[in-house]
């Protein structure tokens, strides 16, 4: 690897006390790195490392930074400073990475007799808001309240997490269907979780197909509600290639796109899918108000509208067409071979029992892109779909680590190519089942003196035909 291809800039580093404190750094330490008037310290004269973590699986950003140092800045630390970071890499020198958070936790602390080393783990200042914040009340068409105006999540992240300034980047929030539904007492996030898998997209890639798996994240952009379906459909923003690299300086720029190296953390794992119902499952309905209506509705087509005696069984054939896949190709091929099986997960949807369960936009119930409807037959159907898109984006991963790239974000799409072997003519032939587009699942940043690491968690749906 060519050491150009992890060159950084590190712009700032600081932690910043809080106003009103009586905490006072000492001498030494003022001396030694304190930044300004406002009781800031750079700490990139003391950081050995820093790690940096988003991923579509977590509601917040952190960041852990490991110290070591020889003048007590331990002793004026409690928890709860301000933390900035501002790098840029070369692979991306517009698309660096700026981010605020706070010191959650000071771990891992070890002292000697000359110097002190401790990690400090630190997280986005919403999710204090979100441990501090609860919701409670009705919500949907029938009692919106101060919501209405702008849509639940996009309230409930300006309102309660305090999040406003973080959903002003392009798809921030998308737009998908109404839902009544009561918060008991929910964390925010735990608010906005609960109807990810309710909702279906206003404008479905596949158009009469009912999409629903939402997933809400924080990425280096801010904070995203969206489908897997709308992030599937993205153009990649890089292609990575696995081959020697040159370490010529002139070739410097086509380093940054070459994969270091690449693991599978489950090259294939039959009964993870089986357990988890990604390829047969069952869905059954309740009602609440009256057991006797509760259903569990008869469709085995893979489309709406069955009769309510029986049970819905759903395969992953049946649910691959309805998707908007990475790859225009198909599912794994070998788990196609268990549809045949016995339905091997049941999931229970609690049916709506509200009459004016209506979706936005004045959409009828039964319409393609509605949500949780009067319809018993669309509330399954979304729960159907919803189950089946959680657990197919993950049908394939690999991770792989490469030159430091600030400009990759959790949640963007980027192309691998991967080397299948040589044939008997001497000529690399690609493995055309695992290279192709991959959702970035999750990214880490490796920061050291020496230079910027990135490691990309990828998942896809499909292959290449």
């Amino acid at each position: 690897m060519s050491q150009q291809a992890r060159d950084y800039e590190l712009k700032d580093l600081t932690v910043t006390i809080p106003s009103g404190t009586n905490r006072q750094a000492s001498g030494d330490i003022a001396a030694r790195f304190k930044k300004d008037s406002k009781n800031s310290f750079d700490l990139r004269q003391v950081a050995a490392e820093f790690i940096w973590y988003e991923s579509i699986d977590a509601p917040f950003c952190r960041l852990d930074i490991s110290i070591i140092e020889s003048v007590d800045f331990l002793n004026i630390l409690r928890g709860g400073e301000i933390v900035h970071l501002d790098i840029t890499t070369d692979a991306s020198k517009n698309q660096g990475l700026k981010w605020e958070g706070q010191i959650f936790k000071i771990s891992n602390v070890v002292k000697s007799e000359r110097t002190c080393a401790y990690t400090l783990n630190c997280v986005s200042t919403e999710s204090f808001n979100n441990e501090v914040n609860r919701i409670f009340g009705t919500f949907g068409p029938a009692g919106d309240g101060t919501s209405a105006k702008e849509g639940i999540v996009k309230w409930a992240i300006k309102e309660k997490l305090h999040g406003g300034n973080k959903i002003k980047h392009a798809g921030a929030i998308e737009s998908c269907s109404s839902i009544n539904f009561v918060s008991p007492n929910w964390r925010p996030v735990d608010f906005i979780n609960y109807i990810c898998d309710k909702v279906t997209r206003t404008n479905a890639g596949q158009g009469s197909q009912q999409q629903s798996g939402f997933i809400f994240f924080e990425n280096k952009y801010g904070f995203n509600f969206t489908s897997i379906d709308r992030l599937c459909g993205q153009e990649p923003m890089y292609k990575y290639t696995m081959e020697q690299s040159n370490v010529s300086i002139s070739n410097t720029e086509r380093n940054y796109y070459l994969i270091n190296n690449i693991s599978f953390p489950d090259r294939t794992n039959i009964l993870e899918k089986l357990r988890t119902g990604v390829i047969k499952n069952v869905t059954a309905g309740i009602m609440l108000p009256a057991m006797t209506r509760s259903a569990i509705a008869m469709d085995t087509s893979g489309g709406g509208g069955g009769t309510i005696t029986g049970p819905r069984e759903s395969t992953l054939s049946q649910q691959f067409r309805k998707m908007d896949t990475l790859e225009k190709g198909t599912p794994m091929p070998h788990l196609q071979e268990y549809e045949d099986y016995f339905p091997t997960r049941q999931k229970m949807r609690i049916l709506p029992g509200l009459k004016d369960q209506k979706e936005s936009g004045g959409k009828p119930a039964g319409d393609p892109n509605a949500g949780a409807a009067t319809a018993i037959s669309a509330t399954l159907d979304v729960g159907t779909y919803a189950m089946a898109r959680y657990q197919m984006i993950r049908a394939i991963s690999l991770r792989i680590e490469i030159p430091g790239n600030t400009g990759i974000a959790a949640g963007s799409v980027v192309d691998v190519m991967i080397p299948l072997g040589r044939s008997d003519s001497g000529k690399v032939e690609e493995d055309k089942t695992y290279s192709g587009k991959y959702l970035v699942a999750g990214v880490s940043h490796v920061w050291q003196k020496d230079g910027v690491s990135t490691t990309l968690e990828l998942t896809r749906d499909s292959v290449r035909v």
